[in-house]
């Protein structure tokens, strides 16, 4: 059966993102070896989840807006104040759609507790196929759109899922390449302790701007 254009752009885009590893190893390196300045427990927690964490190098999350499936736009400084878990996913990508329970689970163990979970669409098409996805899975935490990835450009993301962790105060706390089981033990003690207080990056004093995820 001859393939869509749609469906083989999707699959070429899929192969080009499978070289990103190289790309975010270097985020990997330069964010192990700055982050000294967390707590040795709070950095074994994130270590232990395959995160790296950004320590004292912790800068200002790239500020963005995009809209919201089913109307209306989000932007991430309306949510200073909360811990917002920014995943960057897509329709045809199998580990995004198979960690998606378990950040609904997540969401709705801590969303009281100050929690935001943003699942970024990169799809090309947009609403056209997040809708249906949507429709069919009914997830509770909003999720945008990204067609033209010009959110993901400026969180240096080469390859789906990537996820970022933003601390309370806008900062940069940790990030993620892959999926990654979000309702384990150590997870779920790792939320505890940043939405908990005890003294975390999550409610660090506001660092003054940094350079972006996507910096050389």
């Amino acid at each position: 059966m001859k393939r869509s254009l749609t469906a083989e752009s999707e699959e070429v885009r899929c192969a080009r993102r499978a070289g990103a590893v190289i790309g975010l190893a270097c985020l990997l390196l330069l964010a192990t070896a700055a982050d000294g300045g967390a707590e040795p427990s709070l950095k074994r927690l994130f270590r232990s989840l395959g995160m790296f964490s950004y320590g004292d190098a912790a800068a200002p999350a790239p500020a963005f807006s995009l809209p919201k499936l089913g109307g209306g736009v989000v932007s991430l400084e309306q949510l200073r104040g909360k811990l917002v878990v920014v995943n960057f996913w897509a329709t045809w990508c199998p580990p995004c759609r198979a960690e998606m329970p378990e950040l609904e689970t997540l969401f709705k163990t801590y969303e009281a507790r100050g929690l935001v979970v943003l699942g970024v669409s990169i799809d090309t098409q947009g609403a056209k196929v997040v809708g249906p996805f949507q429709e069919e899975y009914r997830y509770s935490f909003p999720l945008l759109l990204d067609p033209q990835e010009e959110v993901s450009r400026l969180y240096a993301v080469r390859s789906v899922p990537t996820t970022f962790i933003i601390a309370r105060n806008g900062n940069l706390l940790a990030g993620v390449l892959g999926p990654r089981s979000w309702v384990s033990a150590n997870s779920l003690h790792l939320f505890d302790r940043l939405l908990g207080g005890g003294g975390s990056n999550a409610d660090a004093p506001d660092a003054a701007p940094g350079p972006s995820p996507a910096a050389p």
